[in-house]
């Protein structure tokens, strides 16, 4: 039975006891299985019985494996775990071509050797520490206090005395990013009118574009490197370029981007593929449209309902 090539990664490098750890197994592979299934469901998530040994419930849990595209004919098989033991951990191979279905193609997994660590070995703790002697001499204790509570008082005083200018450079600071947002909101809408309007370029090409133009858009507006993502890292993207922050809207707006570009993935690599009828031209104002939401400043619903209270007892 022949194994995958692979290049294997451990997240994160160091795993302790009852850590959420993730095994990244990243392999090349011509298969028109794999470009079909990524191309129509982005992340796949497979079934754990397909593992080729018994997974011992003592010594990790193992909470779910996935596929997912990394770039052309690459692809991810991440295996999510908790280790409950220290030592050296051998997962037994997955058979791939099992869980996808695949009775004509043998795709199996195998995994490398990896070590779970203990922290008292990483910290060369082997007993207890000693009880330390006092970091104070008697009697000095409320001096200290006085003092820290001077400082205090004196941060405060220095903080009113320059909260004034800090407002007003932090006005200009921040009209002048609001500035650059709305340019390049700009730029990004001129730049994907053009492209509707392309009757020359390849549909494959057009695809590759309008990807280029809304990854060069998002990197921009949230200073997170979209440009280096594939689309099924895209949406853990938003999540950390926003700290988990977004609306409801802004979220549906975000998956819209993504489906969009699962689509144009689709276009881009599949053999003969083509746009719709007017199928480009909705695309794109999907693009746009997702954007004005992202772009739309949200008022708080608390602030919502005060403005709505006020707005009625003036109007009774």
């Amino acid at each position: 039975m022949a194994y995958m090539q692979s290049q294997q990664v451990l997240v994160p490098r160091q795993v302790y006891i009852g850590d959420s750890a993730e095994l990244r197994c990243t392999f090349e592979t011509e298969s028109v299985l794999f470009r079909n299934l990524v191309a129509q469901k982005g992340n796949i998530e497979l079934s754990k019985e397909y593992f080729m040994g018994e997974l011992d419930a003592s010594k990790w849990d193992v909470k779910n494996v996935v596929i997912s595209s990394s770039g052309y004919n690459k692809y991810t098989l991440s295996v999510s775990f908790v280790p409950w033991r220290t030592g050296n951990i051998d997962l037994p191979a997955f058979d791939m071509g099992a869980a996808l279905n695949s009775d004509a193609e043998i795709y199996v997994m195998g995994f490398q050797r990896f070590e779970v660590v203990s922290i008292t070995k990483t910290q060369s703790l082997s007993s207890l520490r000693d009880i330390q002697s006092p970091l104070l001499l008697p009697g000095t204790t409320y001096k200290v206090y006085g003092l820290i509570i001077l400082l205090l008082l004196l941060i405060i005083a220095i903080i009113r005395i320059t909260i004034k200018r800090k407002k007003f450079v932090f006005f200009i600071k921040n009209e002048i990013l609001l500035w650059k947002y709305r340019k390049n909101k700009k730029a990004t809408f001129k730049q994907l009118l053009k492209l509707e309007q392309d009757k020359v370029s390849a549909d494959n090409q057009i695809a590759s574009e309008m990807q280029k133009i809304i990854r060069a858009y998002l990197e921009f507006r949230m200073d997170y490197p979209f440009t280096k993502l594939v689309t099924s890292e895209m949406m853990e993207g938003f999540y950390k370029a926003t700290c988990n922050l977004l609306s409801d809207k802004k979220t549906f707006a975000a998956e819209e981007i993504i489906r969009v570009f699962v689509r144009t993935d689709f276009i881009r690599y599949s053999k003969d593929a083509a746009f719709n009828v007017n199928e480009r031209q909705q695309l794109i104002s999907t693009l746009m449209n997702s954007i004005e939401t992202l772009e739309a400043a949200e008022v708080p619903e608390l602030e919502e309902e005060t403005v709505v209270k006020e707005k009625g007892g003036k109007n009774a």
